[in-house]
This record gives structure tokens, sequence and C-alpha cells, in this order.
């Protein structure tokens, strides 16, 4: 992929972050919906539109190329291998978390029972799993790309499964902080394909966020869990009664 449709990319993810759609991308640049769709599949807008849609979500054009080039070489998913010793050794697993939403290295050693040498020895680990590149002074540069994701159904995800998920979802959702829904219903497919999609786009502005919030230092966040869930779902109660 050439460096113009590279940029183009990026820019679409951050539409999608933004919750931003094509039809207001339209109006902003005063062209149909399906003119900008064309442009975007063709990857080629033009520099003055570039800039102007990046004036429409507020982010410069060098913003938006240093995004580009922060995706450029990284890690989009590990071996089945590598996940499988993160796994394994819960300090490991502790500390790559927290790198990957942008903590730092001192950070960390505030906020968790561990000393430096034992979170040396941690970080080379990781530069070793390609998470991260170790620097002098125990400095981390992370090398995951922007869309980095576990392998699914992967050792990661398993345990997420077996153990943090559960204890998520039986957690106190009472907090001001938190909120619950579990709703059923009847719906045609095209608005079940639309809700996939929101929250496809959700999701997306929920790992833009964590990108973006680096700014803040991490006693100013907190750990937040978010579980995003569509699927054809009829409850046993239900299906016992169908026709055969």
């Amino acid at each position: 992929m050439d460096e113009s449709k590279q940029l183009v990319a990026t820019l679409k993810r951050q539409l999608r972050a933004r919750r931003v759609t094509y039809r207001q991308v339209a109006d902003h640049l005063g062209l149909s919906e399906a003119s900008v769709k064309r442009m975007f599949s063709k990857g080629d807008l033009g520099l003055r539109r570039l800039e102007s849609i990046c004036r429409l979500i507020e982010l410069s054009l060098g913003e938006l190329v240093q995004l580009m080039e922060s995706g450029r070489n990284r890690v989009a998913r590990l071996s089945e291998a590598q996940e499988r010793e993160l796994v394994a050794d819960p300090r490991l697993m502790l500390v790559a978390y927290c790198l990957l939403n942008h903590w730092l290295p001192e950070e960390i050693l505030e906020e968790y029972d561990l000393d430096r040498h034992a979170l040396t020895r941690l970080l080379v680990r990781l530069d070793r799993l390609a998470l991260i590149e170790l620097l002098p002074g125990d400095r981390v540069r992370l090398r995951v790309a922007p869309d980095f994701r576990w392998i699914p159904g992967g050792p990661v995800e398993r345990s997420l499964r077996d153990s943090v998920y559960q204890e998520f979802l039986g957690g106190d959702f009472s907090g001001p902080l938190a909120e619950r829904r579990f709703l059923i219903g009847s719906l045609p497919a095209s608005i079940i394909e639309r809700l996939r999609a929101g929250i496809e786009a959700l999701a997306e502005e929920f790992h833009a966020s964590v990108q973006n919030e680096t700014r803040q230092p991490a006693r100013a966040r907190q750990h937040v869990g978010m579980s995003l869930m569509i699927r054809p779902c009829e409850l046993g109660l239900f299906a016992q009664f169908r026709r055969q």
C-alpha cells in the first residue's frame, strides 16, 4: 500500500473512532455520500479534501501523518506460543497490560508490588516477545500496531473468558461509572447489522481513547472493562416450544 492510501486508511480509522459518518463528511465537503464513499474506496482524496476532513474531526494533517507512522512495522498479533508465555505468568501479563494502556514503568512501580530488578526482568521478556522495545533506563517504546488484537479464541482470550470475564460479569454495576443492560427482542437482519456496526464503531472509539489519553498520568485513569456483544439468541425457555 502506497503512502497516500495508508494515510486515507488511517483517516478512515479515525473517522470510525470518532463516530463520524460518510454522510457527515459529505455534508462538510458539499458532496454526495456516494461520491465520498467512492473516494475512500479508491484511497485518493487529494490534499485539500484530506485537510478539510481533518479539520472536521479536529485533527491536524501532521497528527494524521504521525498516527500513520505509528502503525508501520508494528506487531498486529502475537503467536499462540507468545500468548501462552504471557498468560503463564500473571506478573508478566500485568506489566504487558499496563504498558499497552500507556502506563510508564515508574507508574507501574508506584502502583504495584514489584521492585526495580523484577520489573526490568519482565520488560526484557516483553522486549523478546516483540510487544515493546526496551530502551536505556527502562524506558519503553510500544511495538504494537493501532489495530493490535489478541488471537480470537487464543490463550489470552481464553484466560480472560475463564477468569477475568466471569469476575467482570459478576461484579457490582451500581456505581456512577457503571452501566449494565441485557436486551432481547426480535429484529430484522438489516437492523441487527446496523447495531453490530455500531458496536464495532464503539469498540474503535474505545481503542482510540486508550491511545489518545496518554497525556493523563496513570493515577488519573482507571482500569475499565467494556463488554460489547450481539448475536442471534433464543432463550432455552422459549426454544423448548419451537415447532420442529
